[in-house]
């Protein structure tokens, strides 16, 4: 869930992959409002072998296959606190 501040536009952004015993930095482009599995998705063709989001759900929040781990501040700093929801889903998920 995005802050209501945040546009439509679209921005480079760096994500690092840890995958199986390497970390993986690409580079991406995001639209601001997009989850993360939209992103994944809309850059599957980039991604390749590293898109490992499942998102058996369809992204409703029911899985916790597509779960991320946000480190930096500066992302962190764009998203609502976590609902409930989200942190009960979150208790359920698997951590590397």
């Amino acid at each position: 869930f995005w802050k209501k501040s945040a546009t439509a536009m679209v921005v480079p952004i760096s994500i690092k992959i840890p995958y199986r015993t390497e970390s993986v930095e690409l580079n991406l482009q995001w639209k601001v409002g997009d989850s993360l599995l939209e992103l994944a998705k809309k850059n599957d063709e980039i991604l390749g072998d590293y898109n490992i989001m499942e998102g058996a759900c369809g992204g409703n929040m029911n899985c916790c296959t597509c779960h991320v781990y946000i480190s930096s501040p500066d992302f962190r700093n764009m998203l609502d606190e976590p609902s409930v929801a989200e942190l009960d889903m979150i208790d359920m998920a698997f951590e590397p």
